[in-house]
């Protein structure tokens, strides 16, 4: 019994060769879909490498940092409730409707607050300080340490 995918490939292929290709967009050429796949394996190969779970004073020092970098930020009240909402999980037309706009408006809002949240994590001095903490922890550790 042949494979299905085999047989819609070569339809695929019978239906193409009669279309002429613009050279300029070769969108169905069989070297963009090899370079497609590659990546996608690559994407796959990275997805599945393991992650050392954060630590709690790591998790702890993320939670300080970001709470200082909002308050620095000096987002408005709005700003505020609808990044909170949105870190909650709610979808965008939840947040439009219980602040009285569209799903467009909450976004905009929400674009804003991040401009400024970025601005004020650039500014911050004491920037990614617990990346710094995680390392130094993992570079002492009694594993690497041989012990």
């Amino acid at each position: 019994m042949t494979n299905p995918s085999l047989l819609l490939s070569e339809d695929a292929d019978l239906l193409l060769a009669g279309v002429e290709r613009d050279h300029e967009y070769p969108h169905y050429s069989q070297a963009t879909f090899r370079r497609k796949l590659r990546l996608a394996n690559r994407r796959e190969r990275l997805s599945e490498m393991q992650i050392e779970p954060l630590s709690e004073a790591t998790i702890y020092l993320q939670r300080i940092e970001l709470g200082r970098i909002i308050c620095q930020a000096g987002l408005t009240r709005r700003q505020t409730e609808v990044f909170c909402a949105r870190a909650d999980g709610d979808s965008w037309v939840d947040i439009g409707r219980r602040h009285g706009h569209t799903k467009q408006g909450a976004y905009q809002i929400f674009k804003q607050a991040i401009k400024k949240i970025e601005r004020a994590r650039k500014n911050n001095p004491f920037r990614d300080l617990y990346q710094v903490y995680r390392e130094e922890v993992r570079r002492f550790s009694p594993r690497r340490m041989g012990r």
